[in-house]
């Protein structure tokens, strides 16, 4: 994050005095009403005027300011430096609203957040006749909105230039974005098509090739009637977002879709591929689960000492088939193609009476429940039922698209930190790409292990003591089932270098996604840099709904297909910069500020 040098005023043309130059007038007060944006005065060393401002709990109306300028410019915006702040900013040319959110990595302490404005750059764009239109969406969100100023920098013919041709190219179309569709409900509030659109325009300028949305949100047997006033939730936002969620439909999933096209966008959909029976106490409240779940509890997973775990089981004919039909619907949308997403919903199979059967034939006398998952015979034969069930699906979407008469989907899948940390979970990755059942995958920094110390019996080690087992899982903190935290947000060079190498072997795209979500701009090209090493070229970059609305990151984030510039030290990005505030609403906060302890 760079820091600005408070005495100088940036460079270009400020429009800082928002408040009286934003139209309608009467759609903005001096007093905090909950129908108006309120007009708070401010000043920074740099710059000075009236910030918009509204509440989480206002629902101002939009207003818009008319620059009045001619030809292209990089626009700026600034922004009070708190991540609980969301501004809409639309273009009068635009199809629909972007999404700008401040870094939350510049707020290490409470009171900073009100103390320091945040600019960042927004887009570049020829300002002929165009105006900027600021919206604050209301419903669910929990945010307020504070603008202090727009900045417009004149561009060059020479730079106008660079900036079409870098639209134009497609060697640097090199990442892989996912869209959680509840965080954009959660967060964002759409209640049209129209507002959900800004998903798609905040992919907008960037090198993102493949979009993927989260589809898992309308399958058919999802049914919550839990509402009226005698239901309770964890609060009234998560029983309004149960309701929002609801309303998604195959008429928006079109219209996205239809979108993203407009956009140079391939559009895929995602499932999470556990198949749940339903959440746990309390989300329980807001994600009712699936009614195919509930009424076959008999085919969920069985762990090995008989206990049952709420996951259905892919080792029964009917979950592959619920599972396949869910995939067979999205090929009637024009999706580009399918995301399946195995890093959500661990475990697809274990100790079910099917596996015991299977195991029994191939290794008669043996207790496979007493190995361990890391077991050749266990995860073998798990992986022997997961591999059976992709050929399943790959038959059954070439067989659909055929009916439908459209263009064969392509299938992508989210896969763990390793290849054989995969295979404990059934997940044969290498086996997938050498049959042609993926065509990419992205690699996620999942790694989970089972963890038996002290479990074993004395008189055969090698063996699980069931009875050890059962009173460890229930009668102490010993932590079986375990993430490895040295994969959390990372995936290790060596594991990435044996992903790459499979890809070249078979032919298969390599993705590897960079977590977390909320990270800085030199963390992003850092780690960048070092996969790089290990040969990847293609990133994914999971939750981008969410990454995309921080500009300060996202700047670096959406443009790191630029390969080439990167490993040349090319690599420039428009970086943020801060302003500390001296007065903020008639108030000097220059050396002391009043609220502190207040």
């Amino acid at each position: 994050m760079q820091i600005i040098n408070y005495g100088k005023t940036p460079e270009g043309i400020i429009f800082s005095d928002l408040a009286a130059l934003c139209q309608p007038a009467e759609h903005i007060s001096t007093e905090f009403l909950c129908d108006k944006w309120t007009s708070v005065s401010y000043e920074t060393a740099a710059v000075s005027g009236t910030m918009l401002s509204a509440f989480a709990t206002a629902a101002p109306e939009t207003v818009s300011l008319q620059p009045g300028l001619t030809g292209w410019y990089k626009i700026y915006v600034g922004m009070m430096d708190n991540p609980a702040n969301r501004a809409y900013l639309r273009l009068t040319d635009d199809p629909a609203q972007s999404v700008l959110v401040p870094s939350n990595e510049t707020v290490p302490w409470t009171w900073w957040k009100w103390e320091r404005f945040q600019e960042s750059f927004w887009k570049c764009a020829d300002m002929t006749g165009q105006s900027v239109e600021i919206s604050r969406r209301t419903g669910l969100t929990t945010v307020g909105c504070y603008i202090g100023w727009f900045r417009f920098i004149p561009m060059s013919e020479e730079e106008v230039q660079e900036w079409i041709k870098e639209e134009q190219r497609k060697d640097t179309k090199r990442l892989f974005a996912t869209c959680d569709m509840y965080s954009v409900v959660a967060t964002q509030a759409p209640q049209t098509h129209e507002e959900w659109r800004s998903i798609i325009e905040n992919m907008k300028h960037s090198d993102v090739d493949i979009f993927s949305l989260d589809e898992d949100i309308v399958p058919d047997d999802y049914v919550n009637t839990k509402f009226g006033p005698k239901y309770s939730f964890l609060s009234d936002a998560t029983r309004e977002l149960e309701l929002a969620m609801l309303k998604k439909d195959r008429a928006l999933y079109d219209y996205l879709i239809d979108a993203g096209h407009e956009s140079g966008l391939k559009m895929y959909l995602s499932k999470r591929m556990g198949a749940k029976a339903g959440a746990s106490f309390p989300y329980d409240s807001e994600l009712p689960g699936r009614e195919f779940g509930k009424a076959h509890p008999e085919l969920r997973c069985k762990n090995r000492d008989g206990a049952w775990v709420d996951a259905l089981s892919l080792a029964y004919p009917q979950v592959q088939e619920y599972v396949i039909s869910s995939f067979e619907r999205m090929a009637e949308l024009d999706c580009d193609g399918v995301t399946l997403v195995y890093t959500r919903g661990i475990p697809y199979v274990l100790f079910e009476e099917p596996v015991l059967e299977r195991f029994q034939e191939k290794y008669p006398g043996v207790n496979p429940c007493e190995l361990s998952l890391a077991d050749e015979r266990v995860h073998g034969l798990h992986c022997e039922i997961m591999t059976e069930f992709m050929r399943k699906l790959y038959s059954r979407l070439q067989e659909t698209c055929k009916r439908l008469g459209r263009r064969p989907l392509a299938i992508h899948a989210y896969v763990g930190s390793s290849l054989q940390e995969n295979r404990l979970f059934g997940l044969d990755v290498e086996e997938w790409t050498k049959e042609g059942l993926v065509d990419s995958i992205s690699v996620y920094p999942l790694a989970i292990q089972e963890r038996l110390e002290g479990l074993m019996q004395e008189d055969h080690p090698e063996l699980i003591d069931l009875e050890k087992y059962r009173k460890a899982s229930r009668e102490s903190f010993h932590k079986i089932i375990h993430r490895d935290v040295e994969y959390l947000w990372h995936i290790k060079p060596e594991a990435a270098k044996e992903y790459v190498e499979m890809g070249k072997k078979y032919g298969v795209k390599v993705y590897v996604d960079l977590l977390d979500r909320l990270r800085t701009s030199e963390d992003y090209v850092a780690d960048a840099l070092e996969l790089m090493e290990q040969g990847v070229e293609n990133f994914s970059l999971w939750d981008c709904d969410i990454r995309a609305e921080v500009k300060a990151e996202w700047e670096t984030a959406s443009r790191l297909g630029h390969i080439e510039e990167l490993k040349s030290g090319r690599f420039t990005h428009n970086a943020a910069h801060l302003y500390r505030i001296l007065q903020i609403g008639g108030k000097s906060i220059e050396l002391y500020n009043p609220t502190w302890m207040g």
